[in-house]
């Protein structure tokens, strides 16, 4: 029997490929019953991809105006792709995925050649009777089976407060219980959400004692009558909830449990993460949760098998539902994602629960799952902490996946600025663990000075037309460390290997000293005022340029001008008729650190981009590095400011050369084909860096 040239028989490979309409036109008159299935299947998950008469008329004249054609591929595992081509650029037009059901009758195990896999079904709404099941089985599962997360966490270990949750004639029974003087009977879960702008019940001085006492369920946000749903139907007595479980209006108490921040977290049973919720007035429960699940529900199929001579065969039952990679038990994407704090609490905790707008995931250490799949699967979590015993024996791989664990949170949104260092130091205290080097304002005292080129990734690699460089922030922490700095936060010349060979990085300043004082116990949180490093190296004074956009450069009598990465904007501070000290500009007093509104901001500010501060500056010379005989360098640029004892500096922005053959030497060439790098174009990347350092003289630099 030969293969239809549609679906290509249900065997793995790909269809003919065909005119549009002339696609439509077979598939819907095919007597195949694989193609019958496929049309059924593409109308139950996305009915406009096969149009109507009237739509075929237009659609016959469309392909050959613009060249439309489409194709079928089957894959194995019950994978469809369905592909259009519009004058030979293709896009996907759907996925679908056939699979077999563990709660569905008599099935069929492949269609053609392409096995089914078992799956699960996403539940209609989140709360109903086939989420809970998935998760008492993940859950029972892990607590059975996964040794490496019962041997991560110290079930004796609790926080100073819990929310005990009883159930009283029908009703929850909510109040706090403080740790040591009433010990937990039972394991507790934590609450990872979105506070939001609305008001909603905290614990404060005043009304802390009430609280132990009671709490009404019917006073709290709908987060948090959530959370204690979860923990009803998953059979646990203890929440911890930070804004219920740490009083309010007290510093120091905010200060200890931020300390301790890490261990609650991991000392969870698990950690409930509302990442579909953005404020907790907005549910992740029940009907009126926000949801998608509607279109990646199941549609069930049947179909008649036919043997080799046409003749029918039994009829048998499969499922289909359209596939997409946000149901998988890797993409966890939502609100909760954006929040800086979150990403500590799902970077610390043993088991985790995620409720997303698709469907609910499951993740340990040992395993991942999701409803759509239906079982755990091994895991391989990037953020799983690193352990002594994983990585003791390459400190370079510690220290390359801290910077990657940098730029991922330096994404994310804060409502207080001051709060850059201590949302991170839970994570920062792990690996601490490996390195067992000084922690220094979110870098680490071995990898210095190399790691002081950091530089502002949303300026780099953003071609948009607006100015987007913010004003400095203020937020306590010294201008050399990126968590002074708003945005996006990348590395130069991060990896120093590559396919091509090793780059070899060589220190050019010593460090005199390093003086990073915690404001707390905690050592890797919050800094107090006037700490510093001092480095010692070549110096040289130079002139910088800038305008609105950030576009900057250094220069000096003799040389070429060189690019400089801004960190913030800067502006000069003239005391007389000569050329002024450049400086940061510490204009951004907005206490919500939101990437989107900070970027609205800059750019809302009515600026004449055609006009270039100057100002004066000082260029040191931090490293070398060095690739296939090319040399290039890597220069702080330092603003000099008045210091009690003599003169001390900030940092104002990153002078940096590359190397031919690397991903990141692109960087720079691509910035001159933008608008908004007019007049910049003859920039060398510190080209000349052997030139610009030949008669400089050894300096200490005091850089706060």
């Amino acid at each position: 029997m030969a293969k239809c040239q549609i679906c290509n028989g249900f065997e793995i490979g790909k269809g003919t490929t065909l005119p549009y309409s002339t696609w439509t036109e077979l598939v819907l008159s095919s007597p195949c019953h694989y193609c019958q299935l496929l049309v059924e299947a593409i109308n139950a998950v996305n009915g406009e991809i096969l149009p109507d008469k009237q739509q075929s008329h237009r659609s016959a004249q469309n392909d050959t105006k613009f060249g439309r054609s489409i194709n079928v591929e089957i894959q194995d595992h019950g994978i469809v792709y369905v592909r259009s081509y519009r004058n030979g650029r293709g896009r996907v037009e759907v996925r679908l995925e056939f699979f077999r059901s563990a709660h569905h009758g008599p099935q069929a195990s492949s269609i053609g050649t392409s096995q089914l896999s078992l799956r699960g079904e996403i539940a209609a709404r989140p709360g109903d009777p086939e989420m809970w099941d998935f998760l008492r089985s993940s859950l029972q599962t892990c607590l059975k089976e996964h040794s490496a997360c019962i041997n991560e966490q110290d079930p004796t270990w609790f926080p100073e407060r819990l929310l005990s949750v009883r159930v009283c004639d029908g009703k929850p029974s909510i109040k706090i219980i403080e740790t040591r003087h009433q010990r937990p009977q039972s394991a507790y879960i934590a609450l990872s959400h979105c506070w939001g702008s609305t008001q909603f019940v905290s614990t404060t001085s005043e009304n802390l004692q009430f609280h132990k006492h009671m709490i009404d369920s019917a006073s709290l946000s709908r987060t948090f009558q959530d959370v204690i749903t979860v923990a009803q139907r998953l059979d646990v007595s203890y929440i911890w909830i930070d804004s219920l479980c740490i009083i309010q209006d007290q510093e120091d108490d905010w200060a200890r449990h931020a300390e301790q921040m890490d261990k609650i977290y991991e000392n969870a049973l698990f950690v409930v993460a509302a990442v579909s919720s953005p404020a907790g007035s907005v549910p992740f429960l029940g009907p009126d949760a926000p949801t998608n699940r509607q279109a990646y529900g199941a549609v069930d199929l049947t179909y008649t098998i036919k043997d080799e001579a046409g003749i029918d065969g039994p009829i048998v039952a499969t499922k289909v539902r359209r596939l997409d990679p946000r149901i998988s038990s890797r993409w966890v994407h939502g609100p909760l994602e954006e929040r800086a704090w979150a990403m500590q609490e799902r970077y610390c905790a043993v088991r985790a629960i995620f409720f997303t707008r698709e469907e609910v995931k499951w993740h340990c250490r040992v395993g991942t799952g999701c409803e759509c799949y239906g079982a755990l699967q091994p895991a391989n979590d990037k953020w799983r902490p690193p352990r002594q015993k994983d990585l003791s024996d390459d400190g370079g791989e510690v220290l390359k996946e801290w910077r990657d664990v940098v730029t991922m949170y330096s994404s994310r949104n804060l409502t207080y600025k001051t709060d850059r260092l201590p949302a991170l130091a839970g994570i920062a205290s792990r690996f601490h663990s490996s390195l067992q080097s000084k922690y220094v304002a979110g870098l680490w005292e071995v990898e210095i000075p190399f790691n002081l080129s950091w530089y502002r990734r949303d300026l780099t690699d953003s071609s948009a037309d607006t100015p987007l460089i913010p004003p400095s922030m203020e937020n306590g922490v010294p201008t050399w460390s990126w968590a002074s700095n708003f945005g996006i936060c990348d590395w130069l010349w991060k990896y120093p290997t590559d396919d091509y060979g090793k780059v070899q990085l060589e220190s050019q300043v010593d460090i005199a000293r390093i003086n990073c004082v915690p404001s707390a116990s905690n050592v890797f949180g919050a800094l107090k005022p006037g700490s510093y490093i001092e480095l010692h190296g070549r110096v040289v004074p130079a002139v910088m340029e800038s305008d609105a956009y950030g576009c900057s450069s250094v220069q000096r009598e003799g040389f070429h001008p060189q690019l400089v990465i801004l960190d913030c904007k800067t502006r000069p501070i003239v005391d007389s008729d000569s050329l002024g000290n450049m400086r940061r500009d510490p204009s951004f007093d907005d206490l919500e650190l939101d990437h989107g509104h900070v970027q609205d901001m800059a750019s809302e500010v009515e600026q004449d981009t055609s006009t270039r501060n100057r100002g004066n500056v000082f260029c040191l010379l931090l490293y070398t590095g060095t690739f296939l005989g090319k040399s290039q360098a890597c220069v702080l640029i330092l603003g000099q400011v008045p210091d009690a004892e003599g003169m001390a500096y900030q940092r104002l922005g990153l002078g940096c050369g590359k190397l031919e053959g690397h991903y990141w030497s692109s960087l720079y060439d691509s910035r001159k084909t933008w608008a908004l790098w007019k007049g910049w174009e003859d920039l060398e990347q510190w080209e000349e860096w052997e030139r610009w350092f030949a008669d400089s003289e050894l300096h200490s630099a005091k850089i706060f």
